[in-house]
This record gives C-alpha cells, sequence and structure tokens, in this order.
C-alpha cells in the first residue's frame, strides 16, 4: 500500500496590532475595554510555546472577546513573559491583538489609530503576520 502525504498550509486570516505600553496587561485591557468598547476576558488558561531548544515551555497571558452577532473574535496576548518574548523579532511590542472577522465593517488602520489615542499605549501598529518568521506561534 503506498504512502499518502497530506499538504497543509497555515491560514493567518486574521489582522494583527502590536501595541507598546508600560502597563500590566490587565490595566491596558481595562482601558481597551473602556475606549473601544470590547469585553475582553482573562482566558481560564495562558498560552504555553517551547521558545528555546532546551524545551522549556513558556507562558503567555491571553484575553478573549467574541461578538457572535458581529461575527468579531479578538485575543489580546502578552507578547513578553519571564522566560522569553512571543514572537522574537517584535522585541519593543508589548501585546498582540488579534481580530477575526470584521471591526464594526472599519477598516484595521481604523482600529489602530483608535488604539494609539488611548493614552496609556506608547504605540500601536498594524502587522502583516506572513512576514513574521516565528508567525506558527500565533497559531495556538
Amino acid at each position: 500500500m503506498g504512502k499518502l502525504t497530506l499538504d497543509w498550509e497555515a491560514s493567518f486570516d486574521f489582522d494583527l496590532i502590536g501595541i507598546s505600553s508600560h502597563l500590566p496587561n490587565y490595566r491596558l485591557v481595562f482601558f481597551l475595554n473602556e475606549y473601544l468598547n470590547f469585553d475582553l476576558v482573562r482566558a481560564d488558561k495562558d498560552v504555553e510555546i517551547t521558545l528555546n531548544k532546551e524545551n522549556l515551555k513558556s507562558s503567555f497571558a491571553i484575553y478573549n472577546y467574541d461578538n457572535e452577532e458581529d461575527y468579531l473574535s479578538l485575543s489580546c496576548i502578552n507578547n513578553k513573559s519571564d522566560s522569553g518574548i512571543f514572537i522574537p523579532e517584535l522585541k519593543q511590542t508589548d501585546y498582540l491583538l488579534l481580530i477575526w472577522g470584521n471591526y464594526q465593517n472599519k477598516d484595521v488602520s481604523e482600529l489602530n489609530k483608535l488604539i494609539g489615542k488611548i493614552p496609556q499605549v506608547l504605540m500601536s501598529k498594524v502587522i502583516d503576520p506572513e512576514s513574521l518568521k516565528s508567525k506558527n506561534n500565533l497559531l495556538f
């Protein structure tokens, strides 16, 4: 019997915004919820990935929001932990906001501008997930 091979290519069908802020994750999420009318809630379990060759796992806090009426899902994940960086090529980015679906039929660049207007946010920028070397970390 012949050997079957499965060709599978990961799909990065979400938008990504990188956020820099000196705030701890729960405070940043509070301001995102307050200014943007989200309801991001801490997930029961952190995202765990292996970042180094010693196979040591690193945990990253994640907050989720699902709005089934608007077909919108958001996840805000720490980019930094005590044991490493989730996306190493984004060392200056503290948090990553992943967006699936439409944000009230607006462009993601508009959402980025709104996030940038939050006084506690130092910087925010839209990032193309396909351009990241460690993009597979975003598939959790």
